[in-house]
């Protein structure tokens, strides 16, 4: 299996970040948009996923209350996906909407047209469900992607939200079934998503193995990506803490 890292998780730009991932081991990365031009980047790593729902313009959603607000993050993360399509990048994705049935709908009226625009660019696009959003769980978040009817609609897991909802990690693979894009590994305090080094929170080698191996099991075949956080006393340590779990235990 291939570990991918990501760029916005280090104290670093992300040209600075891709160099380190490289230099540590790191099959792949994953980006924020605006990679390309900041960097300028002829990677040894190719980019398998970008986060299409990070920097957006003046603090705008795509659940936006403001209809002028919701067309300018519409137009970034279209942006994204151009920009992921020239990177070569497999995967595009979003967060989750806030909790409001208001801004839920919100969300799900944009979502046609980001997903037509993924397939035009050969990519996937898939949400992060996360906890305190709208789509807490992988059982609501699948729930709502088979609501909109939406072919190209899918779900980025990450496993430490899992644990802060109290939702089986491992269980929760077979639930995304055929939806399952992409999956972040991380650590939790229980508490906080805070991007801690897997086995540093309340994760354990013997669930990590069998989430790698239930992976396995189901087929997936895309990078399993490395988050970690500027705000941690070393966001790279912590990237490689997981890194070397993950090896560990069968990626």
């Amino acid at each position: 299996m291939q570990i991918a890292g990501c760029t916005w998780g280090l104290r670093r730009d992300q040209a600075a970040a891709a160099d380190a991932f490289d230099r540590a081991g790191f099959d792949t990365i994953d980006v924020d948009p605006g990679f390309g031009p900041a960097a300028n980047w002829e990677s040894a790593l190719p980019v398998s996923c970008l986060a299409a729902g990070h920097l957006f313009p003046g603090g705008t959603r795509l659940d936006d209350p403001e209809p002028d607000d919701r067309a300018a993050a519409r137009r970034h993360v279209l942006a994204a996906i151009d920009e992921a399509a020239r990177l070569g990048a497999e995967v595009v994705y979003v967060g989750a909407p806030n909790p409001d049935e208001q801004a839920m709908s919100w969300f799900a009226d944009c979502v046609p047209e980001l997903a037509a625009h993924s397939t035009r660019r050969g990519l996937l696009l898939a949400v992060e469900p996360s906890p305190p959003r709208g789509l807490r769980t992988i059982g609501e978040t699948r729930e709502f992607i088979e609501s909109l009817g939406v072919e190209n609609f899918h779900i980025l897991l990450d496993f430490a939200h899992c644990l802060l909802v109290d939702e089986d990690p491992v269980a929760a693979i077979e639930v995304c079934g055929e939806r399952l894009a992409y999956v972040h590994f991380n650590d939790t305090d229980g508490v906080n998503d805070n991007h801690l080094g897997l086995t540093d929170g309340i994760f354990d080698r013997r669930l990590v193995e069998e989430i790698v191996a239930e992976l396995r099991r189901v087929g997936y075949r895309r990078p399993l990506a490395v988050e970690s956080a500027p705000a941690l006393p070393d966001p790279l340590g912590s990237a490689l803490k997981t890194l070397e779990v993950l090896k560990s235990c069968g990626a």
